[in-house]
């Protein structure tokens, strides 16, 4: 069923309700289900050759609810070269994509639906090692593997990610927000431990060790966490793990001996326990020795008193206290734990320092607050985990206003947006205490409001929402204004559930619109590429809706610039007639690789409103210099030795065949490489010498790099698209400091030395 259908399912059954009279009268009889519509999901089905996925079939009646005992739906595979299905399962068979079509006749009615169905090639390398997710937790939470293969996860029940927390990343790095019933994998090249979490589900981490094959030698410490910063009487555990020459764990060897540098700041125990005695910085030494061959690595830990105000601790992914109430010139202590957080300040005042950015385990960062108010904030990595700080100017309390929010909400007929009252004192700090809200409309043919403050869409218009308190005597008021519209004909809706944009991929013809509707957190819509009439969604609140309406045919991707890992597409069709395959485009248009290095190409073929096309075969490629470099079948560009060439790319489609050439440059290693995975720049510190270049590999998003003070030859680097390189000589010794100015957080550091 389309968006639009839904949306007017609501709206009749809105209206029934509205219709209902009291006193006890009797309504008409129940409406008989009447099979309306058949949903199937997911939306896109992505899986490997020789991989198998459930799809869900169900059919609704006219309000939209599942109906049970029907005929079995058909299902068909476009092309069954692809994949073929049996039952309700799907099984890859070649790499390609097609589509899944759905029908199912009920009374000589018949509703369908259909799915893109994306096969790509099983992972190389070895077995691809299965990890399930049961309930919260992944099942084996450690996988020990051997370099080269593959680890799955097999994600049900929920949606989950794996989020990767250490420095190394398998081939194609962290896995987004990924519905039930499907399979993803990810090949290790290289060996190591690397941890990982869902950033949705409270302590559901794990680990894969992966082992190189050779004989292990110790080699060296690993000490984690590698510092931390700790309030006088606080304690850390330390860690120490023996590994061997290629960083994986090592098992069997005698335990580590723990020494600190200055123990009138902090004590060590035999087992890691350092407790903090007094402000100051020491070092702890940990130290193995095995075959008489000894290791040791240190962790610096830095000791503060604590400061009047109040701490807030981070277990099982909240804020606790949720909610903390401080005088003005009092600090508040952030000590993070379990996993990687931040404290992203949300619309609102913010103290001196501003956001505080990702911290480790073992972490602890301080703000203070100088001025009286309401602080709201929340960590980006993780869902529905937010804080507030409330500072009280020491005053005595008056009664002065009353805030709600939010102050401006913009709704489709039938949504709904809870409405918050707070009585404010003079100093703009909330109070406790007194007397419930009410709340008035002032239009109830647009809206609606309960006692509690929940608004109902009724009608397209704008109208205000009266929220009133009264306490002692005297009466305050605020309004909040709703914008209600409604359902956009052709168009669909995108949702924000567990911080993702669902459907993540959805198509529409030219002139159609796009609805988001915004529940949970803040979230805005920042596109990366081409841009629809309006531009790009500023940060909205939970309950806010905005259009964008889309004129010409391509392809809009979009990110969420406060939430890691949130993307989403737009596809946008021809108005009318038949797509005709009529160019090739490939991505990144002008790669610089070092020798030896790699670089995946993309060709995309598209039609003649230059919108992507699927279903087409894979395009071959060939290079003109294979003494310069060389390409895969599948695009993989590799560098062979310094120098320019040309890489074509080809693809023919019912007899039509249409290329594409880029220029590639093969250039000396730089002085480093820097990449931007979910919405970081890594890494985020590096040292090099004058005179030599730093490169940025662009993904995911757009991106730029903006030096805050000095910047290198060629200054900062603009809005780039995701698949570009581009590098900085860096000929002065000094430290460049640079962001991303579209995303929060995203910062790094150069130093020339």
């Amino acid at each position: 069923m389309s968006w639009p259908a839904r949306s007017l399912v609501l709206v009749v059954s809105l209206a029934g309700l509205l219709s209902c009279g009291g006193g006890g009268a009797i309504g008409p009889e129940p409406a008989k289900a009447v099979f309306s519509s058949l949903s199937l999901s997911p939306d896109s089905i992505g899986l490997t050759v020789g991989g198998v996925v459930p799809v869900t079939l169900t059919p609704r009646d006219q309000s939209g609810a599942s109906m049970s005992g029907l005929p079995a739906p058909t299902l068909v595979v476009e092309d069954p070269a692809i994949a073929t299905v049996t039952g309700n399962v799907l099984t890859g068979g070649a790499t390609g994509t097609t589509r899944l079509f759905a029908s199912l006749t009920v009374d000589g009615v018949t509703h369908a639906d259909t799915s893109k169905l994306v096969v790509t090639d099983a992972p190389a390398g070895g077995p691809a090692h299965p990890v399930n997710t049961v309930g919260t937790a992944f099942v084996p939470a450690s996988i020990t593997v051997a370099l080269g293969d593959s680890v799955s996860w097999i994600f049900t029940g929920a949606t989950h990610n794996v989020t990767f927390t250490t420095p190394s990343k398998p081939v194609g790095d962290n896995i987004a927000n990924t519905a039930p019933g499907t399979t993803v994998s990810r090949t290790f090249t290289a060996a190591g431990v690397y941890a990982y979490e869902c950033t949705i589900h409270s302590g559901m981490i794990g680990q894969v060790v992966v082992q190189s094959g050779q004989t292990q030698v110790f080699t060296a410490v690993s000490l984690a966490p590698p510092g931390g910063s700790l309030l006088v009487g606080d304690t850390l555990r330390l860690v120490a793990t023996p590994q061997d020459q290629n960083g994986v764990p090592l098992s069997g060897l005698p335990a580590a001996s723990f020494i600190t540098s200055n123990a009138a700041v902090a004590a060590v125990s035999p087992s890691g326990l350092v407790t903090a005695v007094r402000a100051g910085v020491d070092t702890i030494t940990a130290t193995i020795t095995s075959a008489g061959t000894t290791h040791a690595a240190t962790a610096v830990i830095t000791v503060s008193a604590p400061a009047a105000g109040a701490t807030v601790t981070t277990p099982n992914l909240t804020f606790s206290p949720g909610t903390v109430t401080i005088q003005a010139g009092q600090t508040v202590t952030w000590q993070f734990s379990g996993a990687t957080h931040n404290v992203t300040w949300l619309p609102g005042p913010v103290p001196p320092g501003g956001d505080i950015p990702d911290q480790t385990v073992g972490s602890t960062v301080q703000r203070t607050f100088p001025t009286a108010g309401l602080y709201t904030y929340e960590c980006t990595r993780h869902n529905n985990m937010t804080g507030a700080v409330v500072v009280q100017s020491g005053q005595t309390q008056v009664f002065t206003s009353v805030s709600v929010t939010p102050a401006t909400a913009t709704l489709l007929v039938a949504g709904t947006v809870q409405l918050q009252a707070t009585p404010l004192d003079q100093g703009g700090v909330p109070m406790a205490g007194l007397p419930a809200a009410t709340f008035v409309t002032g239009n109830s043919a647009i809206a609606t409001v309960g006692a509690q403050g929940l608004v109902t869409a009724t009608g397209a218009g704008t109208t205000n929402i009266t929220v009133t308190i009264t306490s002692g005597g005297v009466t305050r008021a605020a309004t909040a204004t709703i914008i209600v519209s409604a359902p956009v004909p052709g168009g669909v809706t995108v949702t924000t559930p567990n911080l993702t944009f669902s459907p993540a991929s959805v198509t529409i013809a030219v002139g159609g619109t796009v609805t988001w509707q915004f529940s949970g957190n803040t979230h805005n819509v920042t596109f990366s590429g081409a841009t629809p009439a309006g531009g790009n969604i500023p940060d909205q609140p939970a309950g806010s809706s905005q259009s964008r309406t889309f004129t010409s045919a391509g392809s809009y991707a979009y990110v969420c610039t406060r939430h890691n890992g949130m993307t989403g597409t737009v596809v946008v069709t021809g108005s009318s007639g038949t797509a005709v395959f009529t160019t090739l485009q490939v991505t990144p248009q002008s790669p610089l690789v070092p020798a030896g290095g790699t670089v995946q190409l993309t060709a995309t073929p598209l039609d003649q409103n230059g919108a992507p096309m699927g279903g087409l075969p894979a395009a071959s490629f060939v290079s003109a210099d294979i003494t310069r470099a060389t390409v895969s079948p599948t695009g993989l560009l590799t560098g062979v030795a310094n120098g320019t060439t040309t890489i074509a790319a080809s693809l023919t489609s019912g007899g039509t065949t249409h290329t594409a050439q880029i220029a590639v440059t093969v250039g000396a290693p730089a002085g480093a490489t820097i990449t931007t995975p979910n919405l970081t720049f890594s890494p985020d510190d590096i040292t090099i010498a004058p005179g030599q270049a730093v490169v940025w590999q662009f993904s995911g998003s757009t991106h730029n790099v903006t030096f805050e003070t000095i910047a290198p030859p060629g200054g900062n680097i603009p809005d780039t698209a995701p698949g570009a390189t581009v590098s900085r000589t860096f000929p002065q010794v000094g430290e460049y400091k640079y962001f991303c100015s579209l995303h929060n957080n995203m910062k790094g550091k150069i130093r020339v030395e």
